[in-house]
C-alpha cells in the first residue's frame, strides 16, 4: 500500500522569545531530567520551560510533544549547538476509539512512513499526554504496540458499537517536534509560548476586624503539565491577536494544599512575579488554590449612600511592596463571611475599596420640599435626613449628582464638589440624625 508521511520539515536556527516547558522528551536519552518550570500570566498565556537529560559534546536526536496551543515562533532550543527542529503535524481529527474497532494507522519512525492495520485492543491506552499507547491486533500477526507521538495520521475502517464516527471526532493531535543537534551542557532545555493552556485569578480574603489580607491564585488547568515548578506573573503582556486568544472556561474545581506562599516577589520590567514555593501537579480540568502572600492593609471604615441602601465600605492605602492585582475579595468579621467585593488594580501608595455589605440600620430619605418652573428654568430644593440606629458613632458619605444644565444654587451644610457631583461627609452619634439641604437651578429648552 502507497502511504504518505504527512511529515514537515522545517528549520528553526536562532529562536526568539524566552519560554519555559510542557513538552515531553520522547527520544532515546535516559537518566534523570530536571523539574519543568512554568510561568502563567493571568491572562492565559504561558512560557514553558522544560529541560531533558543530554551528554555534552554527543549527537543528540530526541522527540517533544509540544501541547495544544504552542506558539511555534517561539520556539527555542538552550545549550544544543547547531541544532535542527523538524515538525510533525496531523492533518486529520484523531477520533476516540473503543475495543474492537478496526483502524489503519500511519506512523513515521524517522525513516519513513509505516502502515498498521488491525483491530483496537486498549482504547484506554490511547492517550498522548500520558506518553500512552495504541495496541492494534492484526490479522495472523503478533500485537502492535504504537507510541501515540509517532502516530501521525489515523482511519477507522469499521466501527464495533453504535457510535458513528462524526461524533467521537476530537481536536487535532499536539505537535511533536524532533531536536537534533549537539547538547554543550548536560541540562539543555526546549523554551516556548502556549496560549490557553492555564490562566489564573487573584483572590483574597480581608479580616475586616484586622486588615489582615492573605492572598491566593484559582488557577484553571486546561492542559496537563504535571508536576511542575511555577510562578504567577502579575501585569499585561502586550499581545498580538494569534497570541490572545480567549480559551474556553467552565472547568471543574479541584481545591489543593500546597505549602507556604514566597514573601517578596521579583520584578521584572512592568511585571512582578509570585515564584510558588513547592512543586504544583497541573492536571487538565483541575482548578489549583495556591497562596500568594499575607499582608496587613490600615482599613478606614466608611458608609456611603449614592441612592438606594447605606454601603458599609473599606478604604485602604496600599503601604505594600507589592501591587494588589484586579480579583475577588471575601470579606471576613472575626472569622465570619460577610460579604465579597472586587477591586481594580492598586498600586503601589494608591487608594483602594472594598464594599463588605449592606447596612439597613443606617437610614437615608430624600424628598423634594420645593420645585417652581419658569419659562426657561426649574428650580427644585430637596431636603436629605440621614439616622444613625446604630449604637457607635459612625462617618457616612452622602452623594448627589446635579442634573444636566443644573447650577446649584444653595447647600447647608456645604459639599465637597467635583463637577456635577456632590459629596457630604457626615458624623452621626448613635440615634442622631442630620439634614442637608440644597438648591438647583435648570436650564430648559426653549419651545420654539
Amino acid at each position: 500500500m502507497k502511504t504518505s508521511p504527512l511529515v514537515l520539515g522545517f528549520f528553526l536556527g536562532f529562536f526568539f522569545a524566552l519560554v519555559p516547558a510542557f513538552g515531553q522528551d520522547l527520544g532515546a536519552v535516559q537518566g534523570e531530567v530536571p523539574q519543568k518550570e512554568l510561568r502563567a500570566f493571568s491572562v492565559g498565556v504561558a512560557v514553558v520551560k522544560d529541560p531533558f537529560s543530554a551528554t555534552p559534546s554527543e549527537p543528540f536526536v530526541g522527540r517533544f510533544s509540544l501541547p495544544p496551543g504552542t506558539v511555534l515562533e517561539t520556539l527555542k532550543a538552550h545549550g544544543l549547538r547547531a541544532s535542527l527542529v523538524r515538525r510533525i503535524t496531523a492533518k486529520e481529527p484523531i477520533p476516540t476509539l473503543m475495543e474492537g474497532d478496526e483502524v489503519r494507522v500511519f506512523t513515521d519512525f524517522g525513516n519513513g512512513a509505516t502502515t498498521f492495520e488491525g483491530t483496537v485492543i486498549n482504547p484506554d491506552g490511547w492517550g498522548f499526554q500520558q506518553g500512552g499507547t495504541l495496541c492494534l491486533q492484526p490479522k495472523e500477526e503478533a500485537t502492535v504496540c504504537l507510541p501515540r507521538e509517532e502516530v501521525i495520521a489515523l482511519a477507522i475502517v469499521s466501527v464495533n458499537g453504535n457510535v458513528p464516527v462524526p461524533e467521537r471526532l476530537q481536536e487535532d493531535m499536539p505537535l511533536v517536534i524532533e531536536v537534533q543537534g549537539v547538547p554543550e551542557t548536560p541540562s539543555p532545555y526546549l523554551s516556548y509560548l502556549v496560549r490557553g493552556a492555564l490562566s489564573w485569578e487573584p483572590l483574597y480574603a480581608l479580616e475586616l476586624s484586622t486588615g489582615d489580607l492573605e492572598a491566593f491564585v484559582s488557577t484553571e488547568n486546561r492542559l496537563d503539565f504535571g508536576k511542575t515548578r511555577i510562578t504567577f506573573v502579575m501585569g499585561e503582556p502586550f499581545l498580538v491577536d494569534a497570541y490572545s486568544k480567549e480559551p474556553t472556561r467552565g472547568l471543574e474545581a479541584a481545591v489543593m494544599a500546597a505549602p507556604a506562599p514566597p514573601t517578596v516577589p521579583q520584578t521584572v520590567g512592568e511585571f512582578w512575579e509570585y515564584p510558588f514555593e513547592g512543586i504544583a501537579d497541573i492536571k487538565e480540568g483541575e482548578s489549583l488554590r495556591l497562596p500568594l502572600f499575607e499582608a496587613k492593609l490600615a482599613l478606614n471604615e466608611l458608609y456611603s449612600w449614592d441612592g438606594g441602601l447605606v454601603l458599609l465600605r473599606h478604604q485602604f492605602t496600599n503601604t505594600l511592596d507589592r501591587p494588589l492585582a484586579a480579583g475577588r475579595v471575601e470579606c471576613y468579621q472575626d472569622g465570619l463571611w460577610v460579604g465579597e467585593d472586587t477591586i481594580p488594580w492598586v498600586a503601589v501608595s494608591q487608594e483602594g475599596e472594598v464594599t463588605s455589605q449592606y447596612a439597613r440600620d443606617v437610614e437615608v430619605k430624600e424628598r423634594t420640599t420645593r420645585q417652581k418652573e419658569e419659562r426657561d428654568k426649574r428650580t427644585t430644593e430637596k431636603e436629605v435626613s440621614v439616622t444613625n440606629h446604630k449604637t457607635e458613632a459612625i462617618a457616612i458619605e452622602v452623594v448627589r449628582r446635579l442634573p444636566y444644565r443644573a447650577n446649584l444654587i444653595s447647600a447647608d451644610p456645604k459639599p465637597d464638589r467635583d463637577g456635577s457631583t456632590l459629596t457630604w461627609h457626615l458624623d452621626l452619634q448613635p440615634s442622631e440624625t442630620k439634614t442637608i439641604r440644597y438648591g438647583y437651578e435648570e436650564l430648559l429648552e426653549q419651545k420654539s
